[in-house]
């Protein structure tokens, strides 16, 4: 999409969430005002009608609070954010410079989890046991060397292969990756080795 950024990672801090759910509220009563489309079944209709289900829906479940829980071997962070990194674009000078400014973000989104998680345990809210007893290897198994998401071992020379096309990647640019890259790790080692288990799956 022209003009779109890719050097932010979402927001998951309880106040972010709440300032989104603010604007889930306004977003219906925008809906009302505008009407719904006359046509049955035309696009207009259709958009109308997914928009209104998609975020009644998503007020009625908040009374889940799965963002206290999310910990399970199909919820958790690590099951969505290497995504992030396989898509992220890097064919550009602009492009590389988003991907240091996300990447040096994915301790202190780890960090906003964890606290999430043990607001969580103080509000009465944690993933069943036998959901969360994998978690902390298939983390782990982030760290090996054959897993792009943190740039390890074969996956760095991939990723700075994909880099290098650009004529105008630069020695520089590379070390700044493989810096960021090896500052994220080992904070990540401790968190996967120590703290996981520590604040979730009590039950």
């Amino acid at each position: 999409m022209p003009g779109a950024q890719h050097d932010q990672l979402f927001d998951n801090s309880p106040e972010a969430l709440l300032a989104w759910q603010a604007q889930e509220d306004a977003w219906p009563a925008a809906l009302v005002r505008i009407g719904k489309p006359a046509e049955i079944g035309s696009r207009d209709w259709l958009s109308y009608g997914t928009l209104y289900e998609e975020l009644a829906g998503s007020a009625a479940t908040r009374i889940c609070r799965s963002e206290l829980w999310a910990a399970s071997t199909t919820t958790a962070w690590h099951t969505d954010l290497p995504y992030v990194f396989d898509l992220q674009p890097v064919a550009t000078p602009e492009a590389r410079a988003e991907t240091l400014r996300r990447l040096q973000q994915v301790a202190s989104y780890i960090d906003t989890e964890i606290s999430n998680l043990r607001a969580g345990l103080d509000f009465g809210f944690s993933a069943p046991r036998p959901t969360v007893q994998a978690v902390p290897g298939e983390i782990r198994a982030l760290l090996d060397d054959d897993n792009p998401f943190l740039l390890g071992g074969e996956a760095i020379e991939t990723f700075l292969r994909r880099l290098s096309a650009d004529p105008e990647f630069t020695f520089r640019s590379e070390a700044e990756i493989l810096q960021t890259a090896n500052a994220t790790l080992p904070r990540l080692a401790r968190k996967c080795d120590r703290r996981i288990l520590a604040v979730i799956g009590r039950r």
